[in-house]
């Protein structure tokens, strides 16, 4: 395992235990922490900081409150389909954590909605991901959102701007504030900052439009998620959502595999992603393998030629080697893959789609975008 993944294994070992040196001094870190966000949060609420605002588009927000994946990019996806389906011009912005000119402050077009015009190290690991699934949506990189919705309405006439991660964004004018969380996590790490996993006090869900809990299949956490978010806003709409796997394919020629053809397999499963776990139970429920062998990578992590080596001896070793499509389209042209070496392609599904979408559409009717 690498410097970055034991960092963060020790972590969060240390907050899980909730005691020792260690943990107090974090304890300390928090508390300022916490004060910090109080107090931008005091002067945007009284208008002291102000939001920058485009009047000629709508602006969803999809973010979180914890460290760590929640599902934010799925939801990202889903959206865009969903706007591009009540014929809206959309386009995505987001930061391209992780790429290679992340601070470059010229705007940055991983995609026209016609032709790809980045590579995965340029535009990181999500936009990229996103950029092949969705070809019709515009995709904008830049660390200053609001240069990148001006810059999407300019270029592309955009009606709809989705924003990934941006729920600590108080400097720009949402429409929509869609909070995401997963619903595998344990609400006793609900602390701040680094004694804990949340990047922006607990009454910030009050500025949530919309609450999703994702990840809720098996979940034993996902009610008390549902409890905690009712502690600090007793109207907000909250909808349950999960993953389903919706393909399999051969990395080295993207060809689709037959599902019943990889079950009850031999299989080693690795990623770089925020909560392998959930990817691990999904595989087992869906796939119900003889044996599993799971590799654990840190987030956006790029994968070194020696990483690929290790990775393609257990093709040798496995009836078949699977990843997600977050870290396949990092290893893509990398290595020459055999034909067991699988990526998955996932969608997001809810419990009360319908309900989802008319709550959605409810908020472009009060744009009067509908």
């Amino acid at each position: 395992m690498k410097k970055t993944g034991r960092l963060e294994l020790i972590w969060y070992l240390i907050i899980k235990r909730r005691k020792g040196l260690i943990f107090y001094i974090l304890r300390l870190f928090s508390f300022f922490y916490y004060i910090v966000q109080i107090l931008i949060n005091f002067l945007y609420s009284k208008k002291i900081f102000k939001s920058k605002r485009n009047k000629n588009c709508f602006v969803i927000s999809v973010g979180n409150i914890t460290v760590g994946g929640t599902g934010k990019t799925p939801l990202v996806e889903y959206l865009s389909k969903y706007m591009t389906e009540l014929g809206k011009k959309t386009a995505i912005a987001s930061r391209g954590y992780g790429s290679k000119y992340e601070n470059d402050k010229r705007i940055r077009i991983v995609t026209n909605g016609k032709e790809l015009l980045m590579k995965q190290i340029e535009a990181g690991d999500e936009p990229y991901m996103l950029a092949l699934k969705l070809k019709k949506v515009p995709i904008i990189l830049n660390k200053n959102r609001f240069k990148a919705i001006n810059s999407a309405v300019s270029m592309f006439d955009t009606e709809v701007i989705i924003l990934d991660d941006a729920f600590q964004r108080r400097d720009i004018h949402k429409d929509l504030e869609i909070l995401v969380f997963d619903g595998t996590t344990n609400i006793n790490n609900f602390s701040m900052f680094p004694s804990g996993i949340l990047r922006l006090p607990a009454q910030s869900i009050t500025r949530a439009d919309i609450c999703i809990i994702n990840k809720v299949k098996n979940s034993q956490s996902a009610q008390k998620i549902f409890e905690y978010i009712r502690k600090y806003d007793n109207s907000i709409p909250i909808f349950f959502s999960d993953y389903n796997f919706s393909s399999f394919h051969q990395l080295n020629n993207d060809m689709p595999i037959n599902l019943d053809t990889i079950k009850n397999k031999e299989i080693t499963i690795f990623a770089g992603i925020g909560n392998i776990s959930k990817f691990d139970d999904m595989i087992k429920s869906e796939l119900a393998p003889a044996s599993i062998n799971l590799i654990k990578f840190p987030d956006h992590y790029q994968y070194t030629p020696s990483d690929i080596k290790r990775i393609l001896m257990f093709c040798n070793i496995s009836d078949y080697v699977i990843t997600t499509h977050k870290d396949a389209v990092k290893l893509k042209n990398k290595a020459e893959f055999p034909n067991n070496f699988l990526y998955s392609i996932i969608s997001l599904k809810f419990e009360k789609e319908h309900m989802f979408k008319n709550t959605v559409k409810y908020y472009l009717k009060l744009s009067a975008l509908i």
